[in-house]
């Protein structure tokens, strides 16, 4: 809630209408109202209460004490107090119950409380008067005007005067006050069921996850002392001793596989070295085997030397006998070549072949005499 203007006339030590604009103080920020004593610092507070709920600040002052003995008789006591909350503007009009003078003949009546509640959202504070103060949202009936207000502000005096007035020490009040007290005036003030039912839904969490722990750590223990060990720290104690052992098992893994490694290559190594003497061995003894049938070897080389130049001989015969064979068929072609030049020419003796004749020429070709 934020305060914007507060009209005060014959309440308190003010007798006439006096304005309150808040707008440059609380733009400020931070502002403090000071005076002398009895300048009427606390009867601003005052009405501010009474506007809202109709009662004073001071719970114990009673609402029929608040018209200024000051004012003229004819003058009403009235506080209206226009204040910004939520975006929206409402104002708060009240009248305590007085005595007035009558309208008609000498003397007083008595007026009732009158309260009203008004919506002047939109409204320039400077439109806001006597006549025209927005919606009215109740009105007349104190008991209606005090449920609205209650409901649009979420609190009523009680939590007003200790939490957003505090006047003059009411603070200490509140600080001093029982710890119930303050949780119903903080309950009362802001609506913290929520959070209530988170607190709840929190500590129903915490007490679960207390029982799981508990099991748990029973759980643990049970293995602990299944496994000889104490505690937790025996444990860690025993974590710390396998792992040394671990490291040293490791180290000796190590140099165990190096070892086989070495042993591996070395075994590698005679493989091929008796590999290489079993091919030795092999080669000698066929070796061995070939000196033994070297004289077999070399009768039959023998051998295909003379088949080879028996074979020879044969093929020069063969030429021999197809040379004479050719030498004659030669022959027998030149002869009847001249039998029939003869005959063409009638010369019977120029054309006669002697046949002692053909005969030296076979044997000056090396070749045997024809049969004819």
């Amino acid at each position: 809630m934020k305060p914007v203007r507060l009209a005060i006339q014959a309440f308190g030590p003010y007798p006439d209408l006096t304005i309150v604009d808040f707008r440059s103080a609380v733009d400020g920020g931070l502002f403090g109202i000071y005076g002398p004593t009895g300048s009427g610092k606390s009867t601003i507070f005052s009405a501010m209460t009474f506007a809202l709920f109709g009662e004073p600040a001071k719970s114990e002052q009673d609402a029929t004490s608040l018209r200024s003995d000051h004012a003229d008789s004819g003058t009403l006591t009235e506080v209206e107090f226009v204040f910004d909350m939520g975006g929206r503007r409402y104002v708060a009009l009240r009248r305590p119950e007085q005595m007035r003078q009558k309208q008609r003949g000498d003397g007083e009546k008595k007026s009732a409380h009158e309260a009203y509640l008004f919506d002047a959202t939109g409204m320039a504070l400077e439109d806001i008067k006597d006549g025209n103060r927005g919606v009215n949202l109740a009105e007349k009936k104190v008991r209606d005007v005090d449920l609205a207000i209650a409901d649009l502000l979420g609190y009523g005096a009680d939590q007003f005067r200790q939490i957003v007035l505090l006047p003059q020490g009411r603070f200490e009040e509140f600080l001093s006050s029982k710890t119930k007290e303050r949780l119903d005036i903080l309950r009362e003030l802001f609506d913290v069921s929520r959070y209530r039912g988170i607190m709840t839904k929190l500590k129903e969490a915490a007490d679960e996850a207390e029982r799981e722990v508990r099991q748990e750590r029973a759980i643990c223990q049970g293995r602990l002392e299944a496994e000889d060990f104490e505690s937790p720290a025996a444990l860690g104690e025993g974590i710390a001793a396998a792992g040394t052992n671990q490291a040293l098992l490791q180290e000796a893994e190590i140099a165990a596989n190096t070892a086989f490694e070495a042993a591996e290559e070395k075994l590698q190594d005679s493989l091929r070295i008796e590999a290489l003497f079993q091919a030795a061995e092999s080669a000698h003894e066929l070796l061995s085997y070939l000196q033994a049938d070297q004289a077999d070897m070399n009768l039959l080389s023998a051998r295909i030397l003379q088949a080879e130049q028996a074979s020879s001989l044969r093929d020069v015969e063969d030429r021999i006998v197809e040379a004479g064979v050719a030498v004659t068929a030669a022959e027998e072609i030149e002869q009847a070549s001249r039998q029939n030049r003869c005959r063409r020419r009638r010369q019977g003796a120029g054309c006669h072949f002697s046949a002692e004749a053909g005969k030296r020429s076979h044997r000056a070709n090396g070749l045997p005499a024809s049969a004819n």
